[in-house]
């Protein structure tokens, strides 16, 4: 069941957030060309008692940078997996880098692809009974991204060019934490699909959203059906005679991965429109022909491997497993929740206590529910400036977006045919006019915090020549 709900909501999101990975060494993926590097940062930024380091990666790419005429920088700020797959599939930074003169920097997050710490510093801090994983925080990821950005200034005779942060999803929780920390480094930032309020609203407010979106872009009988094959599925599993049954009827082996439909929601639900919810057989049969949709596109697989994680993966490495897991029971924290009848999903409660212990159980740790909200503000902003907040209404995590304007330079954009961070995807003969006119403000504010950008770096200068 755990898997059938995450496709369910990949499907929402119009597939993977993430995207295919690209050979390691390969810096020509046939699409975007880059270089590969490394910068070394401290374990710990923020005591002197540990001098131990390592080096993160990050790809560059500055062929159309005016360095000259202090051209931007354009820095995404790498999430959870491997920094290759956020520079492949965020297309619109690339689709601008030469109308702004611009040059691409994606940063990888510590301890995500490249970027953990060797081996070696791993069992020397393990045998002083150190766990390294305590220095995956978001404090510490947010250092990393604006010490290498600072130095890469610095190494390119580039003091004077502004930096532009973007990022998608958790990325775009970072791009605006960014900004809010570091306002002397990054000067604006596109937070795509951010949800930011993670931890500030309902446990049911996910899967809520989700039944929601299917129920406003599937068709009416979509949701009943989904919502009554859980029963069912429960019942045909409890048998011999009707998992063999299953068996037959959801036949598995190895998947066959092409791009999903423009919008998968409807093609899911158009497999539902004529089932009936209360014949136990054709809902099974007819959820199955509707997960075709992600699991069979091509329509060449004639079975799967429900067994098989690899086809639920979103380009995670079992370590970007392990440290995003972690990331989620320290300070991360995502109270989910179903009723039954708001979502579409079997009834579950939140039970904080019994999270905390299940990640005490698994890494050593308890959960701070509290502390992002006390660094960053939580729902309290209104002191930041210079970010965009896009979110799309076809995916499910915009209801933790920010979707009011809370000042003239906190901006929300819905994008109404929008998915999961759709406007930093490159542009498509099939957009939507949402994203085109999304990414055409998004344009607006980013050539403005440029010129804010310069005029203060003469206010600073003027006022440093009076002295």
């Amino acid at each position: 069941m755990e898997k059938f709900y995450l496709l369910v909501a990949l499907l929402a999101l119009g597939g993977s957030c993430l995207g295919d990975e690209v050979n390691e060494n390969d810096t020509d993926s046939g699409v975007y060309s880059y270089t590969t590097n490394f910068f070394t940062v401290p374990l710990d930024h923020f005591s002197f008692a540990r001098r131990e380091t390592f080096k993160i990666r990050y790809l560059v790419n500055d062929t159309y940078w005016d360095k000259k005429n202090n051209g931007p920088i354009f820095l995404y700020t790498g999430n959870e997996g491997s920094v290759e797959a956020f520079a492949e599939n965020t297309g619109f930074m690339w689709d601008i880098a030469e109308e702004f003169g611009a040059a691409l920097v994606f940063a990888e997050h510590r301890f995500y692809g490249q970027s953990s710490p060797p081996d070696t510093l791993k069992y020397k801090l393990e045998n002083s009974k150190i766990r390294i994983m305590g220095y995956l925080t978001v404090t510490q990821t947010l250092a990393d991204f604006a010490k290498l950005i600072t130095a890469f200034k610095e190494e390119n005779g580039a003091e004077n060019s502004p930096v532009i942060a973007f990022g998608g999803s958790y990325g775009g929780v970072l791009t605006a934490w960014l900004r809010m920390k570091y306002p002397h480094v990054v000067a604006g930032g596109i937070a795509s699909s951010a949800p930011f309020y993670l931890g500030n609203v309902p446990c049911e407010t996910y899967d809520a959203s989700l039944a929601s979106i299917f129920g406003q872009n599937g068709n009416g009988n979509c949701v009943n059906v989904i919502r009554k094959s859980w029963s069912y599925l429960n019942h045909l599993g409890k048998t011999s005679k009707g998992r063999k049954w299953l068996t037959k009827a959801w036949r598995m082996c190895d998947p066959i991965e092409k791009d999903l439909p423009a919008n998968p929601v409807k093609a899911f639900c158009s497999e539902l429109q004529d089932t009936d919810p209360t014949n136990e057989k054709q809902v099974m049969r007819d959820m199955f022909q509707a997960i075709n949709i992600y699991m069979n596109n091509s329509g060449y697989a004639t079975c799967f491997d429900y067994s098989d994680d690899s086809m639920y993966s979103t380009s995670y490495s079992s370590n970007d497993d392990t440290a995003f897991n972690y990331q989620s029971c320290t300070e991360l924290i995502d109270p989910e929740c179903d009723d039954g009848v708001h979502d579409f999903f079997e009834p579950q409660t939140w039970d904080f206590a019994e999270f905390a212990q299940q990640c005490y159980d698994t890494y050593h740790v308890k959960p701070d529910a509290s502390r992002v909200n006390l660094f960053f503000g939580g729902k309290d902003i209104i002191a930041a400036s210079n970010i965009v907040f896009s979110n799309g209404l076809l995916d499910p995590w915009y209801a933790y977006g920010v979707l009011g304007n809370l000042s003239d330079s906190l901006i929300a954009v819905i994008i109404r045919e929008g998915a999961h961070h759709l406007d930093l995807r490159a542009a498509n003969e099939a957009d939507p006019p949402s994203v085109v006119t999304a990414r055409n403000l998004e344009k607006t504010m980013i050539k403005q915090w440029i010129s804010q950008y310069h005029e203060n770096q003469v206010k600073i200068q003027n006022v440093f020549a009076q002295f």
